[in-house]
């Protein structure tokens, strides 16, 4: 799951994304299904990755 969850290194200048568009399309999609606030939305996530035990970071926790 850690390595789908993480960006692709990227190749040319500039910063080094973070997070894979699947992680925050995931995280933006449980927003809108649950109807929450973006903070609350990324509280989500980060509790439901210390439940499974993945070693993961919500978006902008960082």
């Amino acid at each position: 799951m850690a390595d789908l969850w993480s960006a692709p290194r990227r190749l040319t200048r500039g910063g080094q994304p973070r997070y894979s568009d699947l992680a925050i399309e995931l995280c933006l999609t449980l927003r809108l299904v649950f109807g929450l606030p973006l903070r609350q939305a990324q509280g989500f996530v980060r509790s439901i990755a210390r439940l499974t035990g993945a070693s993961i970071l919500a978006p902008c926790e960082a």
